[in-house]
């Protein structure tokens, strides 16, 4: 059950909006993910933030705020896993959320957001992996595609189609 009380202290802005908490995300974003790929580091994943600070287009950052710290963020980049799915054109890059406010509804908050962004965006059919999170991303009409081994655990290939 979602902590509403939390929920109502949280907004949604574009990484842009935020920019100081660029070294917060990135350090979460590489203890969260970094180790499992061997070919990330955090300089890697730095720049993968940096990109969204660019514009407020593709890739893009939200970052859900609660007070002035940063509770967690959503980004959708171009492409991944391009020699399997080389039509797949964007990708939700990461969806992470401070454990401080896990189970409070702040995925959904974010979720909520991009959703109703991709079409400013230009974003038509829009895809994830994930090996932990495909309930989840069901109740946002994400469907699976492909199921495989990936950085050594099991994923599943989402897509959510363009309406």
């Amino acid at each position: 059950m979602k902590n509403i009380r939390s929920v109502n202290k949280i907004h949604i802005a574009p990484l842009t909006e935020y920019s100081s908490f660029l070294e917060t995300l990135t350090s979460w974003s590489y203890q969260e993910w970094g180790q499992r790929d061997p070919s990330n580091s955090l300089e890697a994943a730095r720049h993968q933030l940096q990109q969204c600070l660019k514009s407020d287009s593709v890739p893009v950052c939200y970052v859900a705020v609660c007070g002035e710290q940063p509770a967690g963020f959503i980004t959708v980049k171009i492409r991944d896993m391009p020699d399997r799915f080389p039509d797949a054109e964007h990708w939700i890059g990461s969806l992470l959320i401070a454990p401080k406010y896990r189970r409070q509804g702040v995925g959904s908050l974010l979720m909520a957001h991009l959703i109703k962004q991709l079409p400013a965006l230009g974003v038509g059919d829009l895809y994830l992996w994930t090996a932990t999170a495909e309930l989840f991303y069901a109740g946002y009409d994400f469907i699976a595609l492909d199921r495989f081994r990936h950085l050594q655990q099991d994923v599943v290939v989402m897509v959510r189609k363009s309406r």
